[in-house]
């Protein structure tokens, strides 16, 4: 849970310059934030052409192949409501896409080296706003 709130907190961060200033700075907070937003949520005609385009994205047959874990396991991450309201019905649990879709994540790091500009400017930002 630790781990989690500090990712929390990075983020909350960031976006202060962009003009969240009141987003949650806990996982705590976060997860009664998003329960706030429950009675909100919805899937319409967009978001269901989002989803199939995630799904089956315009990719090589061999990236699909990766990228159907890397799917699943995000799916796998969302709370079953979230799944179901989506119309993500044959998703594999995360126990088990969960190390496979890290293993994918963890070769494509090391064939992308260890760093990329979006990161590298992620970083840099992110020190900026620490020292201030």
């Amino acid at each position: 849970m630790l781990f989690r709130s500090e990712y929390v907190r990075q983020w909350a961060r960031a976006v202060a310059p962009l003009g969240l200033v009141d987003a949650p700075l806990t996982y705590a907070d976060l997860e009664c934030a998003l329960l706030d937003f429950a009675p909100q949520l919805a899937a319409g005609p967009v978001t269901r052409d989002v989803v199939r385009f995630l799904r089956r994205p315009p990719l090589s047959r061999a990236a699909r192949a990766g990228y159907w874990f890397l799917f699943q396991a995000a799916a796998a991450s969302l709370r079953p409501g979230h799944r179901r309201m989506l119309g993500l019905r044959r998703i594999l649990p995360l126990r088990v896409v969960g190390p496979i879709a890290r293993g994918l994540l963890r070769l494509m790091r090391a064939a992308l080296g260890p760093s990329s500009p979006l990161e590298d400017a992620a970083l840099a930002r992110r020190a900026r706003l620490a020292a201030s």
